[in-house]
């Protein structure tokens, strides 16, 4: 899991989280609203909903295009169960909530499910 997450404010453009993105050579951000992260915008989300409709990336919001209610494990869960919600939900990345306080700890991608598979293999 990765805990370094990285987010946005909802009233942030599109270029904005795109900018972010590649500074962080990571291929999604969540994307928050009062203190509370509500959803997560990924390349996939920019492309089908920004640039495939000729909209103005400068112009749309983060929040406008984000995907909301998020899909998310428990840091108890295992790396099976968040592979298979991954594979049912049709999804590449699975933010982690803390099962008491609710906030969101990390977040699970297909690249950190590999990355740990690999390392079991190699050590």
């Amino acid at each position: 899991m990765t805990r370094d997450l990285i987010t946005i404010s909802g009233d942030k453009s599109v270029i904005y989280a795109s900018k972010m993105m590649i500074e962080k050579n990571i291929g999604s951000i969540l994307v928050y609203e009062d203190s509370t992260v509500f959803g997560i915008i990924t390349e996939r989300d920019i492309v089908r909903k920004v640039i495939t409709d000729c909209r103005d990336l400068c112009e749309v919001q983060a929040k406008e295009i984000a995907t909301r209610d998020l899909i998310t494990i428990a840091p108890e869960d295992t790396i099976e169960h968040a592979l298979i919600t991954m594979y049912r939900k049709k999804i590449k990345r699975i933010p982690v909530k803390d099962s008491d306080s609710h906030e969101l700890v990390g977040i699970i991608t297909t690249h950190d499910i590999i990355s740990a598979f690999n390392t079991l293999e190699l050590g």
